[in-house]
């Protein structure tokens, strides 16, 4: 079923605003290796996510999903315990959950559509508009990041990651601060974070850095999403940060 788009206000339009991006404020390329090993080292005392991160996956992958109670149990955990993020109640868990179903059919066309190392400016048609994927992925998240209690960008990422996970890119406070020095918002995640995402993929990538296929970002095929997010995350939880 299509789901109407509206158009967007101005407020809403994407634009980096005046933040700047800080060269000197990302993890070296030497390190990368050892961040990547650290997040196993912390991940092999929680055997568990592995699972929790697989199932969620799966779950999503079944758009529309049946909002069960244990549908929306599994997905609040995955909320709840992926990086750093704790502040989402069951309530607005599950009314993102009703989002991602209200927009199913664009999740369908971004999924089939793109990828992160793809050109995020490559314009698709969905419900009879036409913009670029970038711009899809932001309306996207926009949309799905409203609860009525707040906006849960963060949590919103960490979403669209397990229904799109060769697509969008898991983001949390403590990168926004680390990368940008601020708190994270649609323009920052969508302006800033997901070309430095793209740039950090292409830099691993060229170096000969890729998805491990005997962890989860490489054994259903290369997530340069979750690698990406693996190293950004322990990075930017550093000790000392």
């Amino acid at each position: 079923m299509l789901h109407c788009v509206e158009n967007l206000t101005d407020e809403e339009e994407f634009g980096w605003g005046n933040w700047r991006l800080r060269p000197d404020e990302m993890w070296q390329l030497t390190e990368a290796e050892d961040w990547h090993g650290r997040f196993h080292e912390q991940e092999n005392k929680r055997p568990n996510l592995p699972k929790l991160y697989e199932d969620t996956i799966d779950l999503l992958a079944e758009a529309p999903v049946k909002a069960t109670e244990n549908a929306k149990s599994k997905v609040y955990k995955f909320l709840r315990v992926w990086g750093t993020m704790r502040w989402i109640d069951k309530s607005e868990c599950n009314q993102m959950l009703e989002r991602l179903n209200e927009w199913v059919d664009l999740l369908k066309v971004l999924r089939r559509e793109s990828r992160i190392d793809a050109d995020l400016s490559k314009k698709i048609s969905y419900d009879q508009y036409v913009r670029p994927v970038g711009r899809w992925m932001q309306f996207l998240l926009d949309r799905i990041s409203r609860t009525s209690q707040s906006k849960q960008i963060v949590a919103s990422t960490k979403l669209l990651h397990a229904a799109i996970p060769n697509l969008f890119v898991m983001f949390d406070r403590k990168m926004s601060l680390r990368f940008f020095g601020k708190d994270p918002s649609l323009a920052i995640y969508c302006g800033l974070f997901l070309p430095l995402a793209q740039a950090e993929m292409r830099l691993l990538c060229e170096h000969g850095l890729h998805p491990d296929p005997k962890e989860v970002c490489g054994r259903r095929g290369e997530c340069w999403p979750k690698l990406i997010d693996e190293i950004n995350w322990t990075w930017a939880n550093a000790e000392g940060f």
